[in-house]
């Protein structure tokens, strides 16, 4: 009996002890650079200003890159309980196959929270942000499946 109990508590700790990192759908990052580079462009001006309210051609600007350029149509952020979200919709000349990211932000992409679904509204997507106190830190990004 205490080598059963003395083995569940070495595999647990064993187990414990092990990092897993969670697998993301790399499609769905592929595919959606450009709202990765979007939510950094918000994420950098909500640092700088603290102004919830951003404009879509002020941040375009603000891309000096242009890897966002003609492909959102409207962007309007929103309080909610605990985080700030910023709800995008694309335009019909969305082509994101074309932004390459590089090595910081190909690592911060990866440890990003995606999420799939399907929207109700007239949005595309949202970007969540914590709020000012925590650094405006990007909470997850969620897309229309």
């Amino acid at each position: 009996m205490k080598i059963k109990i003395l083995f569940i508590i070495l595999a647990f700790i064993t187990g414990c002890g092990t990092t897993s990192k969670k697998p993301t759908n790399s499609s769905v990052i592929e595919n959606n650079k450009d709202v990765f580079i979007l939510s950094l462009v918000i994420q950098n001006q909500l640092r700088k200003t603290h102004e919830i309210g951003l404009d879509l051609d002020e941040l375009i600007r603000l891309d000096s890159l242009n890897r966002i350029s003609n492909i959102f149509e409207t962007l309007e952020i929103k309080f909610h309980g605990g985080y700030i979200a910023a709800y995008y919709k694309f335009s019909n000349t969305r082509n994101s196959a074309q932004i390459e990211l590089n090595k910081t932000e190909l690592e911060e992409i990866e440890n990003l929270k995606w999420i799939v679904k399907n929207f109700k509204e007239q949005f595309d997507g949202e970007i969540q942000f914590e709020y000012g106190e925590r650094g405006y830190g990007i909470r997850k990004i969620i897309t229309r499946q």
